[in-house]
């Protein structure tokens, strides 16, 4: 029996679980193949050391970003998963990536990082037919759209429960896929366009899983989790009909014209505490622009839905597109005011992925792009480049429902790594996804 050693380096803190890993394993194993873990969020033993003891047949290891995808600090994570490779390799241990952040740009990463394969897609596949057949893996492998509906993972691998006391939440996915056309989202190139759903009884059997273990609040790692009203509302009433609605707590992100006042109603009986809507801008003018499938109208409508059927919304604004002017960003923020949403996420300058239609239009207007964009690239309207940063903070001064990227407001922090108050609020106890933990935590404080 060959052992695969499948490694996460993803260190920021408060720590996630890397889910991906887990239903990795979980696909393994049933294929009868050994399997460890080597969690740098976790584990103090070296790394070299947990090689020499465990001579793996080969280490996966998951890129989950290749950045932070954020204009004002572009912190870059390949150089440590480099040193990673590189360590695996000074074994004579064959080094495979994986992950999101992998499959969107892979032969860069690949080239970039020296590992000695990758693979493009979902991995639980084709890392065991690469394992059973025993052939040292070269090069990028490109995996076929895994079969979902069946998949049944077992939760157990890794430490749940530790991630959850010190990060707050466990992570669920129900799908996989984007087919939504937003012109700057690397999701469809990384997680293919086809939208293809876990069974709702698997989901329920996840669910039973994580609670046994004392985990009571999810976070649907999905890329919006309300691409098909039908199976959100299917998923809704079982969770209704087992009686785990009124023992759970979940988040999720979701899409604002995917909403009707039923769907709101199941959610929260099911255990949905909060949302968070990617609507980008307040100005149609601007939402056509980013290829957006709704307009302010259906923002509007689904906020006030979700606030009257008791569900804590939260809006992410992204700015800086081509056409933005001080204006437009002033208008924008009084917009979101006027919305009322329980916290908003405020974030300017769009990172700019290869393969993407943005990317291709900034190449046909004549904007002179990177040749590589590996490394954190962004766009931000000339307009803006000079003073954007002290205009949004004046805007949102004094309002603690906006989440800016502010290092001197940590309590308003919209980078949540390395946040001392959002690990101060888990450590106490506060548990959700990582924006209502801030916020309760601000109430509690303000309370006293």
């Amino acid at each position: 029996m060959k052992t695969v050693l499948l490694v996460n380096p993803n260190d920021i803190s408060p720590p996630v679980a890397p889910l991906a890993l887990e239903y990795i394993s979980s696909f393994l194993i049933e294929k009868g193949h050994n399997v460890l873990l080597y969690d740098m969020n976790i584990h103090k033993e070296s790394l070299s050391d947990v090689l020499e003891k465990v001579s793996p047949y080969c280490v996966g290891i998951t890129v989950r970003n290749i950045d932070d995808s954020c204009y004002a600090t572009t912190e870059f994570f390949l150089d440590k998963i480099k040193s990673v490779v590189s360590e695996v390799k000074a074994k004579g241990i064959p080094a495979i990536l994986g992950g999101v952040g992998f499959s969107i740009m892979p032969l860069e990463t690949l080239l970039y990082t020296g590992a000695d394969a990758g693979i493009w897609g979902e991995g639980e596949e084709v890392l065991g037919s690469l394992v059973s057949a025993g052939v040292r893996p070269k090069g990028i492998l490109y995996a076929p759209l895994f079969p979902l509906k069946d998949f049944r993972p077992k939760r157990g691998f890794i430490d749940n429960l530790s991630y959850y006391r010190e990060g707050g939440m466990a992570g669920i996915e129900t799908m996989r896929g984007c087919n939504r056309e937003c012109i700057y989202c690397a999701d469809p190139i990384a997680k293919a366009r086809r939208v293809r759903f876990r069974s709702i009884e698997s989901v329920i059997d996840e669910v039973r899983q994580l609670l046994k273990d004392g985990i009571a609040h999810y976070h649907l790692c999905d890329s919006e989790f309300n691409l098909s009203i039908e199976y959100v509302k299917s998923l809704s009433k079982a969770l209704i009909d087992s009686r785990l609605g009124e023992k759970i707590s979940w988040y999720a992100y979701g899409v604002p014209d995917v909403m009707d006042r039923e769907l709101a109603r199941l959610l929260r009986k099911a255990g949905c505490k909060g949302i968070n809507f990617g609507v980008d801008h307040t100005d149609d003018r601007m939402l056509s622009f980013l290829n957006k499938s709704y307009r302010y109208e259906n923002v509007k409508r689904t906020v006030k839905i979700c606030q009257e059927e008791g569900i804590k919304v939260m809006v992410d604004l992204l700015l800086g597109a081509p056409g933005e002017t001080f204006d437009s960003i002033k208008k924008v923020i009084e917009d979101t005011k006027t919305l009322k949403p329980f916290r908003v996420g405020t974030s300017y300058g769009i990172r700019v992925y290869p393969g993407t239609a943005f990317h291709e239009y900034l190449k046909d207007s004549g904007y002179q792009v990177p040749s590589s964009l590996l490394r954190p690239y962004f766009y931000l309207n000339e307009t803006i480049r000079d003073g954007v940063d002290e205009f949004i903070k004046e805007l949102v001064k004094g309002d603690e429902r906006f989440y800016f990227n502010s290092k001197e407001e940590s309590n308003q922090n919209y980078n949540y790594n390395a946040n001392k108050v959002i690990e101060d609020a888990i450590r106490e106890g506060f548990r959700g996804a990582f924006w209502d933990v801030l916020a309760k935590y601000q109430e509690e404080r303000s309370a006293i």
